[in-house]
C-alpha cells in the first residue's frame, strides 16, 4: 500500500474514533447510542450461549448457584471469572459508530457469522448477531436480533465472533485467592509408606488435623502459594497408574483436588479430579509439596506471646511447686505465689517467661507407641501457663529423663507425646529464689546526710555531710569504744560514688537463702565484716536501713563475692541473703582508714 494511502486511512480512523468519543457513539436522529439497550439488565444474566462458528464449536457460559461462571453447565469446568465479567462490561458499554452501512451480506450478517444469546433466570434478555470486522479495524458489524438496521460497534468486540471455549476457561488449577483458602489435604507416597496431611486455617494460623492435632508452620503457606501459582500447560492423556500425590485446596464454598504423577524431578503431570485430560507441571515449582512432616508442624509448646502470660506454674522432681503471677496493675511486675508470696524480680521473671514461651521440643513420638497415659503417670514434673484475655491455659506433664531426653505430654491431648532434651527442662528453676527480687535497696542518695559504718567487731565510724550539698566535703569521725583516730575529711565525689552504689545501683547477682536462719555458716552473716546504717529516705517513714556484709567468698573460677542481708526493721520486708560482687566493699574501703 502506498504510504500516502496508509496515512489517509489512519487519519480517517482517528476522525471516526474521535467522533465516537465526542458524540458518545451516536449522531442526533441516528437511533440508540449503545449496542445493548439500556433497559437490558446484563447484571441479571445467567447464560451466555455462543452458536457454532467457523473453527469454533458452540458453547455456553453458565452462572452456577454459587455465583461463579462455568462452561456449558453449572457443574462444568470453572470459567475465568474476569474474562466473563469483562465481556459483559464490554457489551454494557459498547457504543454504536455512526457510519454508512452496506448490505447485510456484505457485513457477514446474512447469515450471521455467530449468534450470542443472553438469558437470565426469568428468560431471554438479548440476542446479538455478529458479522465481520470493519476492513480498517474500526469495529465489528453487529445487529440485535429482529433489528432492521445493522450497526458497527467498537473494536473491543472484534474477536468475539471467533472466540473459542478455551478463551474463557480458567487456567488456574485452584481458582482461589490466598486468603480464600481455608483447608489443605495432601496424600503422598513416602519411603516409609503413604502419608496423609490435613490442615485447617483459622484467620492466618494453620492447625493440622492429620496425622496429629498440631499447630502448623509457614511451610503450609508455602505449599498453598506454590499451588495457587500453577497454570494449565497443554493437554495429554492421564496416566493409568495411581498418582504419587493428591492435593486438595478448600475455600468456604468449593474444593479442588489435583492428582499428580511424578516422571522425574522436573517433569510432573497433573489432572484435576473429575476431568479427563492431564497437563504438564513443573516439579521444581512445586518443591514445597516435598517438605517433610517435621517442617510443617510448630515445634513450640506455647504459641501465645510472652506479654499475654498471666501466670506460670511448674514443678520438677524433688522440688516444691513454684507459681509466678503477673501483677494486674503493673504488667511488667511479677510476684511469686508459691512456695511463698514475695515480690519477683522484674527483669529476671520477664526474661524467664520469654524463654519459656519459646521452648521448643525436639521431636514427636510415633502414634500408638506410648501407653494411654503417655508413660507419664505419675509425672515427674508439670508445667502450666495461663494466658490473659480469655485465651485459656495449657498444661504439660513431664517425664523423668531417660538417656538424656524427657517426654512431654499435653494434659488435655494425650495423643501427642513430644521429646525434648533434658537440658531444656533443666532450665526450669528448681527454687523460687532464682526469681526473687534482687534489689537490695532502692532510694535517693542525695538526701542521705549521715552514714554509720562498722568494720569488724571493734571499729565504728560516722560519716557526716558537713555542707549538706552534693559536692561538699564529708567528715569521718571515729566512734569506736576506744577511738584512736582523729576526725578526717572525705572527698564529696568519693562519698557520692559510695552512696549512689548503695542506694541506686546495689543489685544482687542472685538470692542465696530465704532468711538469715538458712544462711550457710561459712557466710558469717551473723558476724559481718561490715555493717552499714543510714536513715530511710522515704519521707513517709522514720526508720534506719541496716545492711550486713558477711565474709568474702570465692567461687571455683576465683571470682570474689560477698553475702549481704538486711538487719533491723529491713528484715520484715527483705529477709533474704543476697550475693553481691565486691564493688560495695571496695567503695567502703575508699572512705574508711587503712
Amino acid at each position: 500500500m502506498h504510504p500516502r494511502t496508509t496515512l489517509i486511512l489512519l487519519v480517517l480512523n482517528a476522525v471516526v474514533l474521535g467522533a465516537l468519543l465526542v458524540t458518545g457513539g451516536s449522531v442526533e436522529g441516528e437511533g440508540p447510542s449503545k449496542l445493548v439497550p439500556e433497559d437490558v439488565d446484563l447484571a441479571a444474566a445467567t447464560t451466555l450461549a455462543f452458536s457454532a462458528a467457523e473453527g469454533s464449536p458452540a458453547f455456553a457460559l453458565v452462572r452456577a448457584p454459587d455465583g461463579r461462571w462455568r462452561l456449558d453447565n453449572p457443574d462444568g469446568p470453572l470459567a475465568n471469572q474476569a474474562a466473563v465479567e469483562g465481556l459483559l462490561a464490554d457489551l454494557r458499554r459498547a457504543p454504536i459508530l455512526p457510519l454508512e452501512i452496506a448490505t447485510d451480506q456484505d457485513l457477514g450478517l446474512r447469515p450471521a457469522r455467530r449468534t450470542l444469546r443472553i438469558a437470565s433466570a426469568r428468560g431471554p434478555l438479548f440476542v446479538l448477531e455478529l458479522g465481520r470486522p470493519h476492513p480498517l479495524g474500526l469495529g465489528i458489524y453487529a445487529r440485535a436480533a429482529g433489528a432492521a438496521v445493522p450497526r458497527l460497534t467498537f473494536p473491543d468486540l472484534i474477536g468475539l465472533a471467533d472466540r473459542q471455549p478455551g478463551h474463557f476457561r480458567e487456567l488456574r488449577i485452584f481458582p482461589f485467592s490466598p486468603l480464600e483458602v481455608v483447608g489443605l489435604e495432601l496424600d503422598r507416597a513416602t519411603v516409609a509408606g503413604d502419608e496423609q496431611i490435613a490442615a485447617d486455617r483459622k484467620w492466618l494460623t494453620w492447625f493440622m488435623t492429620r496425622p496429629r492435632r498440631l499447630r502448623g508452620t509457614p511451610g503450609l503457606d508455602r505449599m498453598v502459594s506454590a499451588l495457587l501459582g500453577i497454570r494449565r500447560q497443554g493437554a495429554e492423556a492421564a496416566p493409568a497408574e495411581r498418582p504419587a500425590l493428591a492435593v486438595t485446596l478448600r475455600s468456604a464454598s468449593d474444593a479442588v483436588t489435583l492428582d499428580i504423577w511424578v516422571r522425574d524431578e522436573r517433569r510432573w503431570l497433573g489432572r484435576v479430579r473429575g476431568e479427563d485430560s492431564a497437563f504438564a507441571l513443573n516439579g521444581l515449582e512445586l518443591d514445597a509439596l516435598r517438605q517433610p512432616l517435621a517442617q510443617l508442624w510448630d515445634l513450640r509448646l506455647f504459641y501465645d506471646a510472652a506479654r499475654r502470660v498471666a501466670s506460670a506454674e511448674w514443678s520438677v522432681a524433688g522440688a516444691a511447686p513454684i507459681a509466678l503471677v503477673r501483677d494486674i496493675a503493673d504488667v511488667d511486675a511479677w510476684h511469686i505465689e508459691k512456695p511463698r508470696r514475695v515480690p519477683g524480680d522484674r527483669e529476671v521473671c520477664s526474661q524467664f517467661v520469654q524463654e519459656l514461651v519459646r521452648l521448643e521440643v525436639d521431636g514427636l513420638e510415633p502414634a500408638g507407641t506410648a501407653p494411654a497415659d503417655g508413660g507419664l503417670a505419675p509425672a515427674a514434673g508439670r508445667l502450666k501457663l495461663v494466658f490473659s484475655a480469655g485465651a485459656g491455659e495449657v498444661e504439660f506433664l513431664i517425664s523423668a529423663p531417660e538417656e538424656g531426653r524427657c517426654r512431654i505430654m499435653d494434659a488435655r491431648d494425650p495423643e501427642n507425646i513430644f521429646t525434648v532434651d533434658e537440658t531444656k527442662i533443666a532450665r526450669l528453676p528448681r527454687s523460687a529464689l532464682a526469681l526473687v527480687d534482687r534489689t537490695v535497696f532502692r532510694g535517693n542518695w542525695k538526701v542521705v546526710g549521715r552514714l554509720d559504718v562498722r568494720r569488724g567487731p571493734t571499729e565504728a565510724y560516722r560519716l557526716d555531710n558537713v555542707g549538706q550539698t552534693e559536692e561538699s566535703q564529708w567528715r569521718r569521725t571515729d566512734v569506736s569504744a576506744a577511738p584512736d583516730r582523729p576526725d578526717a575529711a572525705v572527698s564529696g565525689s568519693v562519698m557520692r560514688n559510695l552512696l549512689v552504689h548503695l542506694t541506686e545501683q546495689l543489685r544482687a547477682e542472685r538470692v542465696l537463702a530465704w532468711s538469715r536462719d538458712e544462711a550457710a555458716p561459712e557466710w558469717e552473716v551473723d558476724r559481718p565484716r561490715y555493717r552499714i546504717r543510714w536513715r530511710d529516705t522515704d519521707p513517709r517513714r522514720s526508720r534506719f536501713i541496716e545492711i550486713a556484709v558477711g565474709a568474702p567468698q570465692e567461687d571455683r573460677s576465683g571470682y570474689l563475692w560477698y553475702p549481704v542481708c538486711h538487719e533491723g526493721e529491713g528484715l520484715s520486708e527483705r529477709p533474704y541473703v543476697y550475693r553481691i560482687g565486691d564493688d560495695l566493699v571496695r567503695k567502703l574501703r575508699a572512705v574508711l582508714p587503712d
